[in-house]
């Protein structure tokens, strides 16, 4: 190589870690626009070269060949977990079976080896050849920086903005005011499903009637991802955007989660001066990792998983890998140690609504309370009682989502008795919820059974005449915005998006 054709072809290595964050960047948006985020750039950046480095000494006397295998390996190495995803969702079993880690890494290794054995005498082929992979990842940067100027992929508010509604400003004397209390079972489905599948006539109904709710006969939620759930009910509107933005992945979890604090209920609270007490673990995704998140992890581990860091930072994949050494175990500890805390974490939401009744404000209240609860995984008994970590209970077996139920069924009887005990001159508003149904048993994606869940609204005036016998979650907060503080909103037609 001349001078400047070799100072050139050394921009490879860089050209394929630029790809490989720019592609990225234009997947996740904004969310990877964070100081851990670059610290693994920089650390990728150094690696690379330091690889070209090791190929410098290992052939000495061919700086061609130094660059051509250190990019090669450089490819392998950031492309290994899209491409072990493909062969392992391929149809065809002799792919899904190469999608082991050993043996994709053996296959390359001895394409490296054959690749190495036929370009011995050709040193020209070497040269060409860097030159071409270097032309590739150009074009591939200059599409990626053209995609992302099109579309503005790095703006800082990638999901559409949301309906603003207005609201009346009726003046209501403060002492008027209800504390409002929303209990949310995630995953709760509804009688129907629970008698079809299971065989189970559920006790909830009547146990809340008995207490003066009144339940809707057919509850829906409008969407059956958690985070896109639980906006919609907030804002009291179906969600704007494309279909692209209300997918079920891990970024658009979290930007929905980071969404979640910005919405019209939230605004009408502030209106009226309330003093809101939000506890749970998609409100704040970024410290939610060590509560045990349902959700998937930081942005810096999207990467590490397209890499062949997945290797080891899959915790499943990596503890495959210790049984060759004979040091794995049933479970991964992450994975005990995630599962514990998520545990724990419900135990500890259902003592925070005793924490936050024995500590009273001025301000009239709003406390929202989200269990993970009987949402997978099922990791207590119909009693309550915590079930070890194990293989079993980490099981989908819809007995353990029986379980659950029941044991919701003890918590939601426990709290509401608690909180109308507290204070009880003082006007209240109860909501028990879901947020979606039980999605194991989808039949076809016209089967509506992932949005059956269950609703319930106590008023202390126990006048509910405004109140359907059919609600979806979408009108929720819309009647609660009725009740509380004299709001004419109107019902919006109930409807359930399918695949969202």
């Amino acid at each position: 190589m001349n001078k400047i054709n070799k100072w050139f072809l050394y921009l490879l290595p860089l050209c394929i870690v630029l790809f490989f964050y720019l592609n990225n960047l234009n997947r996740f948006g904004h969310l990877l626009l964070s100081p851990p985020v670059t610290l693994l750039f920089l650390i990728h950046i150094v690696s690379a070269y330091l690889l070209l480095f090791l190929g410098l000494l290992l052939f000495r006397k061919n700086q061609a060949a130094a660059l051509l295998f250190s990019s090669l390996f450089l490819i392998f190495f950031f492309a290994f977990g899209a491409l072990q995803d493909f062969l392992f969702n391929s149809q065809w079993k002799l792919l899904n079976r190469l999608s082991n880690t050993i043996i994709i890494t053996i296959v390359f290794l001895a394409g490296i080896l054959l690749l190495n054995w036929w370009l011995k005498k050709r040193k020209p082929v070497v040269i060409r050849l860097n030159h071409f992979l270097l032309l590739v990842f150009i074009f591939f940067l200059v599409y990626e920086a053209g995609f992302a100027f099109m579309y503005r992929t790095l703006r800082a508010d990638k999901l559409t903005a949301q309906p603003q509604q207005i609201f009346n400003n009726t003046p209501i004397a403060k002492d008027s005011l209800p504390d409002i209390y929303h209990l949310l079972f995630d995953s709760y489905t509804s009688n129907e499903q629970l008698e079809k599948h299971w065989q189970y006539t559920n006790p909830l109904y009547n146990q809340l009637d008995s207490l003066g709710f009144f339940t809707v006969n057919n509850a829906t939620s409008n969407y059956s991802l958690t985070a896109l759930s639980l906006n919609s009910a907030f804002n009291m509107n179906y969600l704007a955007g494309n279909k692209k933005e209300r997918i079920h992945s891990f970024d658009n979890f979290l930007l929905w989660s980071l969404n979640l604090k910005q919405n019209n209920w939230f605004r009408l609270l502030q209106q009226y001066g309330y003093d809101v007490r939000i506890n749970s673990l998609i409100y704040e995704p970024y410290c939610t990792k060590a509560r045990g998140n349902m959700a998937h992890g930081s942005p810096q581990t999207w990467l590490r998983l397209q890499t062949f860091e997945k290797v080891i930072a899959d915790p499943w994949r990596f503890n495959q890998l210790k049984k060759l050494v004979g040091r794995s175990t049933a479970l991964p500890h992450s994975v005990v140690t995630k599962y514990r805390t998520m545990q724990q974490y419900n135990l500890n939401t259902a003592q925070q609504v005793y924490k936050d009744l024995a500590t009273p404000t001025a301000d009239p209240g709003y406390a929202f309370y989200h269990f993970l609860l009987p949402h997978y995984p099922y990791l207590f008994d119909a009693a309550g009682n915590p079930l070890p970590v194990t293989a079993t209970t980490l099981g989908l077996d819809p007995k353990g989502y029986l379980q659950q139920v029941q044991y919701s069924n003890l918590l939601i009887n426990k709290l509401v008795t608690s909180i109308l005990a507290h204070n009880p001159a003082k006007p209240k508003i109860i909501i028990i919820s879901g947020d979606h149904g039980f999605k194991d048993f989808q039949m076809g994606t016209t089967d509506t059974s992932p949005y059956q869940t269950i609703t319930a609204i106590y008023f202390s005036d126990k006048n509910y005449a405004a109140l359907p016998n059919e609600m979806s979650l979408v009108n929720l907060y819309r009647f609660v915005a009725n009740k509380a503080f004299k709001q004419n909103l109107p019902a919006l037609k109930d409807s359930i998006l399918q695949g969202e």
